[in-house]
């Protein structure tokens, strides 16, 4: 799922659609039945109902964080009108079925510390939800290297453990050597060192 277009104060991510098309591509590699939703098709509605029966989550858009109301901070829909898809409603969902989330949005694994030293987050919702495993960024995503560090991390996620294809990942952009991404200087840990694996390490299943 993604959202490439911009308005309501939101920029546009002209790299969300690259970016799904190297998922779903990655996707059918494998044998697994995809569905993308893009831009206007991302209603929130339907992203919810899909999320209730998906194994495998990909999403690519703005995030968002709410200081004073955390469990409305989330993930940004925009289609004809701006919806969030929030905290308290991925909470209320079973996403047992659920093996792995990545989350390629901003601030997707910022954390707020409540008073009483609650973790609230979007990955600490979706493993509290069911979900296996969650990648997602503790700050802003640069959408150039998204599309790369993606597209990096999915070829590795294919033969090691989760932990350990992101580490291979994040390995490449400190060595300034993210394949096919000709632009220096990506050794600087603001692109890539965000990421954060969350839940299960262990090698994913891939099986249909």
């Amino acid at each position: 799922m993604g959202v490439s277009q911009g308005g309501y104060n939101f920029s546009p991510i002209p790299g969300v659609i690259p970016e799904l098309e190297k998922i779903e591509k990655w996707f059918k590699d494998r044998s697994i039945q995809s569905s993308t939703l893009l831009d206007n098709a991302a209603q929130k509605e339907i992203v919810i109902e899909k999320l209730k029966e998906a194994e495998f989550l990909h999403i690519a858009c703005h995030g968002t964080s709410n200081i004073d109301r955390p469990d409305q901070s989330g993930l940004v829909l925009i289609t004809n009108k701006l919806e969030i898809l929030s905290i308290r409603e991925l909470s209320e969902l079973d996403l047992t079925r659920l093996r792995h989330a990545t989350l390629s949005s901003c601030w997707s694994a910022d954390p707020f510390i409540s008073s009483g030293r609650w973790i609230i987050s979007l990955p600490e919702t979706l493993w509290r939800s069911g979900t296996q495993s969650i990648l997602g960024c503790l700050w802003e995503v640069n959408d150039e290297v998204a599309v790369q560090f993606m597209t990096c991390f999915y070829h590795y996620l294919k033969k090691l453990p989760r932990d350990e294809a992101l580490r291979q990942t994040q390995l490449k952009c400190l060595q300034d050597n993210l394949p096919n991404f000709e632009k220096r200087g990506l050794d600087n840990p603001i692109y890539w060192s965000g990421f954060n694996l969350y839940g299960e390490f262990r090698k994913l299943d891939l099986r249909p």
